[in-house]
Formats: structure tokens, C-alpha cells, sequence
């Protein structure tokens, strides 16, 4: 017997060409949803963890480097969060300025490494930490 041609599957009708089409339509709606859903309502959107509303420029030099260093951590209010210690006078006085840069340059305990810190990003940095805590 000759080989018969084997006969063409049908076309996909318009309603399935309509649901190949919808669905990822249907997908990323389904994720930007999701998305939307992981910020509690009313949260305003944060930068570096810290709240638009909390990150008021003083305008005193190295609280640029704070905010993108160390708010995550210590506060935008340098009060300290989720087990992280505050930073007041009475600790900066401890350290010393010295100190205070080989902490922030190489990390202590559970506070990471800040190495990619140009050295006048840390100087800039304990400036602000001393004239506001």
C-alpha cells in the first residue's frame, strides 16, 4: 500500500487562538497583583528600607551615605530597628573617631563591611554621625 498522506490536524478553532492569546495577559496581571499585595495598605514606597516620609534631607554633609548605608539597620531616626543598637553620643563617644571608621569600614559583629566606601564617604559619615546623634 502507498504511503498515504498523513491528513493535517484541524485548525485550532478562535475561541482556543483567544485563549493562547489571554493568557499572558492573564499572567501578569495575576503577578502585578501579587506584587501590589506585598506592601501593607498605606505604606508609602521606601528607598534603602526607609519610608519617603522619613528621609528629610537635614542637609548636614554624609547623611546621603547614611541613608543608603545605614537606615536600613540603625533608623532613619539612628534609634536603632530589629535588633540593631541605636546611635547616640554616648556610644560614638566610646569609639572615638578612629574607631568609629575602622567599624563602619570593616563591620563588627553583625554589622556588615562598608569597604566600598570611599575613604571620604566615611569620613563625610562619621561627620553626620556625631553632628546629629
Amino acid at each position: 500500500m502507498p504511503d498515504e498522506p498523513t491528513p493535517e490536524p484541524p485548525a485550532p478553532s478562535r475561541r482556543a487562538r483567544r485563549g493562547r492569546r489571554a493568557l499572558p495577559l492573564v499572567a501578569i496581571a495575576a503577578v502585578s497583583i501579587a506584587l501590589l499585595g506585598c506592601r501593607p495598605p498605606g505604606e508609602a514606597p521606601t528607598a534603602g528600607g526607609v519610608p519617603a516620609a522619613q528621609r528629610a534631607s537635614s542637609g548636614v554633609p554624609g547623611e546621603d551615605v547614611y541613608v543608603r548605608s545605614c537606615a536600613r539597620c540603625h533608623g532613619a531616626d539612628l534609634q536603632g530597628k530589629s535588633g540593631t543598637p541605636p546611635i547616640d553620643q554616648s556610644r560614638l563617644a566610646g569609639l572615638g573617631d578612629q574607631r568609629l571608621r575602622l567599624t563602619i569600614a570593616s563591620g563588627k559583629g553583625k554589622m556588615p563591611a562598608f569597604a566600598r566606601l570611599s575613604p571620604a564617604q566615611v569620613d563625610s559619615l562619621v561627620s553626620y554621625l556625631k553632628a546629629v546623634a
